[in-house]
């Protein structure tokens, strides 16, 4: 017998995914901007080469970890809520 998924898997992988798609473009383009003006600091941001070569590496990874964090969380509520 099949159980049926709950809805809200399926809204907190959405979420998770715009969420991980926006934080990773916002950061690339940091990144860049950071890199392309000459800073007097010499501390590169994280992954920066990654982003520089992969991009879409990058892009991928971060929203991977999104939806899985998404999804954790609602399974954490989900189950908090059936106990009470």
């Amino acid at each position: 017998m099949r159980t049926k998924i709950h809805p809200y898997y399926y809204l907190a992988g959405f979420i998770g995914l715009l969420l991980g798609y926006i934080i990773s473009k916002v950061y690339q383009i940091w990144v860049i901007v950071y890199l392309e003006r000459d800073s007097r600091v010499d501390i590169l941001p994280l992954f920066w080469e990654t982003i520089y070569k992969k991009p879409a590496l990058f892009t991928f990874n971060v929203v991977l970890i999104f939806i899985l964090i998404c999804i954790t969380f609602v399974k954490m509520l989900l189950s908090r809520s059936r106990t009470k």
